[in-house]
């Protein structure tokens, strides 16, 4: 791998991350997190293969299913409390342990990413006899991590030993203590990286994660400071128009997707993906509406959906092990249909408060149309002219969720209440044509 091409895979992956992790702000969520996950995969194979005798086309619809998948799982930790600590009324008391608590949500997102996706670009995740030992092996290590290390949680008499959510002052405090998976997730990707180097024989993901875990963990920490500095300084001009929560998480995903593109730069493979066996294509199929079944049924809070969802390691696995089986297939519906349908329900179910599913019909339907649109897109467009379609149609997206989110009345009045997301939205769009240049 030449240097330059290193820079400008990491440079436009970061832009990718910052992109993402800005319209992820947005729909929030496992499924939120999808959309840079997505973006920072897809830009970093694009960029990463230049120069190869390979089919390069497959690469990156391939790495950014893996990345969609991959970045999902970060998506079950809760954060707003932590961030709360740092730039929050009592941060004078707080305000370090909040950063170290940004510093190790971050790098475990971000480390989870970057391990997922180093194996994916290495072709070890080509074929379900890989990808399910190591979902099992990492599920069950996640759920003891998640209770040895996030519990016991009984507020306001339990807390875990290493806690980064707010305590409840009293018993009337409206914003109860909520509870962490960060153990859970250290632990499955432990499992993974112990896997991925004994069994697939990859001793190089320790290396690689560590660089996605120190990028995303120095950039959720440097994000959040920039929020405390820019939320606490004296009335100035620039508050009236800085969303400093958006900065926030545009520099979170930024200073990540560097680490990410350098990553997949790494790890790039010396032979393509194998293509999978006929019988894989039902393997595929069931994972795929597994997951595909668990995220819908989150959007619409269902119960039961919500508490599977929310195990650490799942979600994204089952996605992965669909991906894994039929790569050519999975691939466009996942990065494709699955990431534009999740975002499309989100704002569908925000338009009038609660989910009117009748109501919805016809909508549902077009947004229904347009995934299939953006699967046949992922598999025959130019991957650079499918990711900035994927792109362009996300920051769509949040412009109709700024206008559903606008308050009461009819489109006129939202439209005219729209003003304080304009910069947000205007950003969006710059940082899609940068992105389309760099990865041209």
């Amino acid at each position: 791998m030449d240097v330059p091409t290193l820079v400008l895979c990491g440079l436009a992956t970061g832009v990718a991350g910052c992109l993402g992790w800005g319209i992820r702000g947005v729909f929030g969520g496992p499924s939120g997190a999808m959309v840079p996950g997505a973006l920072m995969g897809g830009t970093a194979g694009l960029l990463a293969w230049r120069g190869w005798e390979l089919p390069v086309g497959q690469w990156p619809v391939l790495l950014a299913a893996a990345g969609a998948a991959a970045f999902s799982i970060g998506g079950v930790m809760t954060y707003g409390q932590t961030l709360g600590l740092v730039h929050g009324p009592r941060r004078s008391a707080t305000y370090w342990w909040g950063l170290l608590g940004c510093l190790v949500k971050g790098a475990l997102w971000f480390g989870t990413g970057a391990a997922l996706l180093a194996l994916t670009a290495r072709g070890a995740l080509s074929s379900p006899a890989h990808v399910l030992p190591m979902a099992a092996l990492s599920v069950v290590a996640a759920a003891a991590g998640k209770r040895w290390l996030n519990g016991p949680m009984d507020p306001p008499r339990a807390y875990p030993l290493i806690y980064f959510s707010h305590r409840a002052m009293d018993e009337d405090d409206r914003d109860r203590p909520r509870a962490e998976s960060w153990g859970g997730l250290l632990a499955g990707l432990s499992a993974v990286l112990l896997y991925g180097s004994l069994v697939l024989g990859i001793p190089c993901l320790w290396g690689l994660t560590l660089i996605g875990a120190l990028a995303g963990g120095l950039g959720f920490a440097a994000g959040e400071a920039i929020q405390s500095r820019g939320v606490n300084r004296r009335a100035g001009r620039e508050r009236a128009w800085v969303d400093w929560w958006k900065v926030m998480e545009m520099t979170f995903g930024l200073i990540g997707g560097i680490g990410i593109g350098v990553v997949v730069a790494l790890a790039a493979p010396l032979e393509p993906v194998a293509p999978p066996s006929p019988w894989s294509l039902s393997v595929a199929a069931l994972a795929l509406w597994a997951w595909g079944a668990l995220a819908v049924a989150d959007g619409y809070g269902v119960a039961a959906a919500e508490r599977w969802f929310s195990l650490p390691m799942l979600g994204g696995l089952l996605a992965l092990i669909g991906l894994s089986a039929a790569p050519q297939a999975a691939a466009p519906v996942l990065a494709g249909g699955a990431v534009l349908y999740l975002s499309a329900l989100n704002t569908l179910l925000h338009w009038r408060g609660q989910p009117q599913p009748r109501a919805y019909l016809v909508a549902h339907a077009l947004a229904i149309a347009a995934a299939a649109v953006a699967i046949a897109a992922m598999a025959s467009w130019p991957p650079r002219a499918a990711l900035a379609g994927m792109a362009l149609a996300q920051t769509g997206l949040v412009l109709l969720k700024e206008l559903a989110l606008r308050g009461p009345g009819g489109l006129g009045q939202r439209v005219l209440r729209l003003g304080a997301a304009l910069p947000t939205v205007l950003s969006f769009l710059v940082l899609c044509v940068v992105l389309w240049h760099l990865m041209g």
